[in-house]
């Protein structure tokens, strides 16, 4: 599955392929783990606006995990 794959890819820091994997992940089945792992994806490449857009979504389909992130990257 791509999201397994994309979150792999961003534990070793290839954030460029964890975005192609989620992209494609996110128009198949968007599921909220998804949308927050290509939100911490984006912020790492410098794409705040993205990435907070992403793990706001995440929060709002119900992954608590995004918190964080949200209040310390998205402020």
């Amino acid at each position: 599955e791509e999201a397994e794959e994309a979150i792999a890819k961003y534990n070793v820091a290839d954030y460029l392929g964890t975005l192609a994997d989620l992209n494609i992940s996110i128009q198949l089945k968007p599921f909220a783990k998804s949308y927050y792992y290509r939100g911490m994806a984006n912020i790492q490449l410098d794409k705040k606006s993205d990435g907070c857009a992403d793990l706001k979504e995440a929060m709002l389909m119900g992954y608590t995990d995004a918190m964080p992130e949200l209040q310390k990257s998205c402020n």
